[in-house]
């Protein structure tokens, strides 16, 4: 099976269930892609590494925008930016491209693009 996380709102929410998650399911010989907004860079590798955090694959919304042809800006701090229906529709194309089985997600705009099962992770005390 093929498994598909957000970093930011889903692990780094709670790091410890999903790292967890993650090496087990890598163990079991399944494919765990992180699908998140930043490039993978060696901090944000840190970041990941840190929280015990393992995966198959990697995909970058902005590297797969740009690379896409989708025009890329950068912020003062380095932040990447595309046009939000490009952003919004990048994961769901993302995991029908590689067959994911299951999407973990946060947000409520990307489930409409998605034709891959979409779980919304929310958080304790939220609705």
């Amino acid at each position: 099976m093929k498994y598909g996380f957000d970093v930011h709102g889903v692990i780094d929410t709670y790091p410890t269930v999903f790292a967890a998650m993650m090496r087990a399911l890598v163990a079991a010989g399944h494919e765990v892609h992180v699908i998140t907004g930043p490039s993978q860079t060696p901090e944000f590798e840190k970041d990941l590494e840190a929280h015990g955090v393992v995966y198959t694959h990697f995909c970058s919304i902005i590297d797969y925008c740009h690379a896409k042809g989708i025009a890329v800006t950068y912020d003062g701090r380095g932040n990447g930016w595309v046009r939000a229906e490009a952003w919004d529709s990048a994961k769901g194309e993302y995991c029908a491209l590689n067959g994911i089985h299951l999407h973990i997600d946060d947000s409520d705009e990307y489930h409409k693009w998605f034709q891959t099962p979409y779980l919304k992770m929310m958080k304790r005390g939220t609705k």
